[in-house]
């Protein structure tokens, strides 16, 4: 009887130790998202903080082109103005994305900015961002990957359920 009841105490023993660490586990992947989000807000931000420099840079060279560079403001304003929506959020930085080469373009076709210092240093500096955010984009992504896999499992599944943890967004075109 008494090992009845010693073998009974250590497979409870056992279970709640497996349902704390798969608890932890979903708790920590969860964590990781967040901290992972957070990079990538610091990254947009970066981004965000240079274009009016170069805006200001080109427009001064390139007033013919206005029409481009009101559309890299209106989409810089869209990425500041989507708050908490990572769906809003998505769409500003692909737009910014896709209007960052053609102001590069633009400028290869001006003399003026190509030997501009202040524009050269602003051109490596948002090429820079835009690697760092590429990285951060990845690492965010790997990370909802990583607890989507806890999420979508069987028991760490049913705990996340139970504590309502819920699956990751990826961010942008980039899945896992």
């Amino acid at each position: 009887m008494k090992g009845l009841v010693l073998a009974l105490l250590s497979l409870i023993g056992v279970g709640g130790l497996s349902y704390a660490l798969l608890y932890n586990g979903l708790r920590l992947a969860a964590n990781r998202v967040s901290t992972a989000w957070a990079g990538i807000e610091a990254e947009l931000q970066r981004r965000n903080d240079l274009i009016p420099n170069l805006v200001a840079v080109v427009q001064a060279n390139a007033e013919h082109e206005r029409s481009l560079i009101e559309q890299v403001v209106r989409a810089r304003s869209a990425g500041a103005a989507a708050g908490a929506s990572r769906e809003a959020i998505a769409a500003a930085d692909a737009e910014i994305r896709s209007l960052l080469p053609q102001v590069f373009v633009l400028a290869e076709a001006m003399p003026t900015l190509r030997t501009s210092e202040s524009f050269l240093a602003l051109q490596t500096e948002l090429a820079t961002t835009e690697d760092r955010l590429a990285a951060a984009r990845r690492y965010y992504n790997f990370k909802v990957r990583d607890l989507n896999n806890l999420v979508y499992s069987a028991i760490s599944g049913a705990i996340a359920r139970k504590h309502s943890v819920v699956a990751g967004e990826y961010f942008g075109e980039a899945k896992v």
